[in-house]
C-alpha cells in the first residue's frame, strides 16, 4: 500500500512541473526503487550487476543517504532546471534553453514551489534574452556552462540557487526510445507548416528550412522522433495551439506518459529496466546533482511530509488592466526581438523571493 502511495505521489509530481523537471523526477523515482528491497535479494543482485554495482554498493549508498539526512541543517533547497534545445541533429552552435524554472523544496512546511522563468526575459547587462545565457556560459565556463546561467539568474532574481540541472532534447529522446515510445491522447489535432528541418547543409540550398508536420486527434503511440516533434512544435494557424503555453502543455503530457510507464509495476518488476534507469541518471545528471545528495533531499522531504503541497507560482505580466512585474515593450527598442522587460529596474530581486517565500 505504501509503495502504491509513493507511485501516486510521483505521478502527481509530473503533472505539476515542466520539461526540464524530468531530472528531478528521476531522483524521486529512484528513491522509490530503493524501497523495493523487500522484493528479494536476487532481484537487487541482478539489478546491481546490470548497473555495474554490487548489492554492497547499493547498501552503502543507502547508508550515505541516511547519514546525509541526519546531518542536513538547511530549511530549504532551491533548484534551477534548464531544458536546452541542444541536439546533434541540429546545425547550430548556439545552445538555447527552451524551458527555465525554479523549484524550491521547503523541508519545514513540505511545500514545493514551482516558478517558471520566461525564456524571453531581457538581461539588460548582457543585452540578450536569458535563453542565451547557457550559450554564453560555454565561453566563460566551458566544462560547466550552467554555472554562468546560475550566477546571472541568481543576481537577477535575488535568490540563492543551490543546484542547476540541464536536460537536452536528445536526453529526453534517448529516454523515450529506451521505453519503447509513449502513448498519448492528442486532444486537438494540428498542422505545423514551419517546423525546422534538420540536417540541412550548405549544399542543400534548394531545400526549405521548414517542413510540414501533422498530428491527428486521438490516442496514438509515438516513437522518440515523433514525441520530440510533438513537444517542440509551436507554429500553427490556430492561435490557441501555436504558442509557448500550448507547447508547455504538450511537454507536460509527454512527461506524464513517461512517468506512467516508469512508475508502473510492469516497468519496476524488471531488473533490466531499473538498472537502465539508474545508468541513465548517473550518465546524464550525476554531474549536476550527485545521486546520494539528491536522494538525501528527497528522503528529508518525504520523511517529514509524506504528501508535499505543490504551489505553482508565476511572474505576473503587466497589462493595461492588470499590474505585473514584467511587460512586453516595443521590439524596435530591443534589436527587433520579442522580449519581456522588468517594469522597474531590479523589481524581480524583490518580487521573486516573495513568490518563493524565501523572505
Amino acid at each position: 500500500m505504501q509503495q502504491k502511495s509513493l507511485r501516486r505521489f510521483y505521478f502527481s509530481l509530473f503533472l505539476k512541473i515542466n520539461l526540464v523537471a524530468l531530472a528531478i523526477f528521476l531522483v524521486f523515482c529512484f528513491l522509490s526503487l530503493l524501497g523495493l528491497l523487500g522484493l528479494g535479494f536476487l532481484y537487487f543482485q541482478r539489478t546491481a550487476n546490470l548497473s555495474g554495482k554490487t548489492v554492497g554498493e547499493f547498501w552503502q549508498m543507502a547508508q550515505t543517504v541516511k547519514q546525509a539526512v541526519q546531518d542536513e541543517n538547511r530549511s530549504s533547497l532551491t533548484i534551477l532546471a534548464l531544458g536546452s534545445d541542444q541536439s546533434i541533429k541540429r546545425d547550430t552552435t548556439a545552445v538555447l534553453t527552451d524551458t527555465m524554472f525554479v523549484v524550491k523544496l521547503d523541508f519545514q512546511s513540505g511545500n514545493i514551489f514551482i516558478l517558471p522563468i520566461p525564456r524571453d526575459l531581457w538581461h539588460q547587462e548582457l543585452q540578450t534574452k536569458i535563453n542565451a545565457l547557457l550559450s554564453y556560459g560555454t565561453k566563460y565556463y566551458p566544462d560547466q556552462p550552467e554555472k554562468f546561467v546560475s550566477e546571472h539568474l541568481s543576481q537577477m532574481l535575488g535568490i540563492t540557487i543551490d543546484k542547476t540541472i540541464v536536460l537536452s532534447i536528445d536526453d529526453l529522446g534517448e529516454l523515450i526510445g529506451s521505453l519503447g515510445g509513449v502513448e498519448l491522447n492528442v486532444e486537438s489535432g494540428f498542422v505545423d507548416n514551419q517546423y525546422p528541418r534538420e540536417n540541412i547543409n550548405d549544399n542543400q540550398t534548394e531545400l526549405s528550412p521548414y517542413k510540414t508536420v501533422e498530428f491527428k486527434s486521438g490516442w496514438q503511440k509515438f516513437n522518440q522522433d515523433q514525441a520530440l516533434i510533438y513537444i517542440r512544435s509551436r507554429k500553427t494557424q490556430d492561435i490557441k495551439l501555436g504558442n509557448d503555453l500550448s507547447r508547455n502543455t504538450r511537454q507536460q503530457q509527454v512527461l506524464m506518459a513517461i512517468s506512467e510507464k516508469i512508475t508502473s509495476w510492469e516497468f519496476l518488476k524488471s531488473p533490466e529496466n531499473v538498472a537502465g534507469l539508474l545508468n541513465f541518471y548517473e550518465l546524464k545528471f550525476e554531474k549536476y546533482w550527485p545521486l546520494t545528495d539528491a536522494l538525501s533531499a528527497a528522503t528529508l522531504l518525504l520523511t517529514k511530509h509524506q504528501k508535499p503541497t505543490f504551489i505553482n507560482q508565476h511572474i505576473p505580466v503587466w497589462q493595461d488592466n492588470q499590474p505585473g512585474y514584467i511587460y512586453h515593450p516595443n521590439p524596435n527598442l530591443y534589436h527587433n526581438l520579442w522580449v519581456y522587460v522588468e517594469k522597474e529596474p531590479g523589481i524581480l530581486r524583490t518580487a521573486v523571493p516573495k513568490l518563493l517565500e524565501l523572505k
